[in-house]
């Protein structure tokens, strides 16, 4: 997997951003702390937003 730099990832949140963040928080490759407040927020929306459209 490719480094992921976190000054490079631009608001709003791609799917195909949301995926690569999500796995490098899941390996520990990024921890929370090390994420931005808006970058935070855009995560847990589009988490929320992912986790909503699957149970329809």
């Amino acid at each position: 997997m490719e480094k992921l730099d976190l000054n490079k990832i631009e608001l709003p949140l791609s799917e195909e951003k949301f995926k690569k963040l999500n796995k490098a928080i899941e390996t520990g490759k990024i921890r929370w702390r090390d994420l931005s407040m808006e970058l935070t927020y855009a995560y847990q929306a589009f988490w929320r937003y992912e986790k909503h459209k699957n149970c329809e």
